[in-house]
């Protein structure tokens, strides 16, 4: 007979192992867990056994108000323009992900503090990919950040909201999260060398942006913002010198190791270190 201590405690074992939340489909046996079912019947639901836990988590609606910038709520910022969703009906904030950046979401999933799940979505005929999603309703987020123009139905509007920010790290900050959510990391070749890109897509306006930021950090590039697809643009450098100054100046912050995509990071450092 499994005691409610012995439950709460895996709950705080499945916290100290993945560093967040359960999602409820991942506590059962199988998964080295105590099924959701036995939760439900001390307790009455699981949220009840996480509150019992001390585990029940309360986000900070104050966290993209002006008074509280800092690096990581720049990149956040960064990230939700590129790749996040205001809803036009309700006051909630979506963030969806690639299946193969999951991991990267629930970076941003414990950073945001959240209680809600992160949901799953199979890959469908002209959309292969399977992808994650993670939703909160807030009004006072929803009303912070129509400050920095993340807005219903912002992709074809978006920009950098320049005005706010005063330091090179603050820049790098939004920039790397513009280019985790919607940049590419790539690299052309040739008959003589591998030369490394990396470009991001989005508004004609947020593209000339991050074309003047990188400017700005003397990352001086000859390179124009091109129309793409439909209303689609898109801007990209290129060369083995101007990749890796735009390295220096986008990862320059160690605050951001936690927050930044890992997979992006690691491509950058490969392709400059064996140009």
């Amino acid at each position: 007979m499994v005691s409610k201590e012995e439950l709460l405690q895996d709950l705080h074992r499945f916290v100290d192992n993945e560093g967040r939340l359960p999602e409820y489909k991942e506590l059962k046996v199988s998964n080295g867990y105590y099924d959701i079912n036995r939760y439900v019947r001390n307790f009455g639901s699981m949220n009840n056994a996480l509150e019992i836990a001390g585990l029940k988590i309360k986000i900070n609606e104050n966290l993209f108000n002006l008074n509280n910038l800092n690096l990581k709520t720049l990149y956040m910022i960064g990230y939700i323009i590129g790749d996040g969703c205001i809803s036009s009906r309700e006051d909630e904030l979506s963030i969806s992900c690639a299946a193969q950046d999951k991991e990267h979401l629930n970076k941003l999933y414990n950073y945001l503090n959240l209680d809600t799940k992160i949901q799953y979505k199979k890959g469908y005929v002209g959309n292969k990919q399977d992808s994650y999603t993670l939703r909160k309703n807030c009004k006072q987020w929803k009303d912070d950040l129509s400050l920095y123009g993340i807005v219903p139905r912002k992709s074809l509007i978006s920009y950098i909201p320049l005005y706010y920010l005063k330091t090179s790290e603050e820049e790098a900050a939004i920039c790397l999260g513009l280019l985790d959510a919607d940049g590419c990391i790539t690299y052309s070749k040739s008959k003589y060398k591998i030369s490394p890109r990396v470009g991001i897509v989005g508004s004609e306006q947020l593209c000339e942006d991050f074309k003047y930021l990188l400017i700005k950090n003397n990352i001086n590039t000859k390179s124009n913002v091109r129309k793409g697809s439909g209303n689609v643009y898109q801007f990209e450098i290129n060369g083995i010198n101007i990749c890796k100054k735009f390295n220096d100046f986008i990862y320059q912050s160690n605050e951001l190791e936690e927050l930044r995509m890992d997979r992006k990071y690691n491509k950058l450092q490969d392709l400059i270190n064996n140009h």
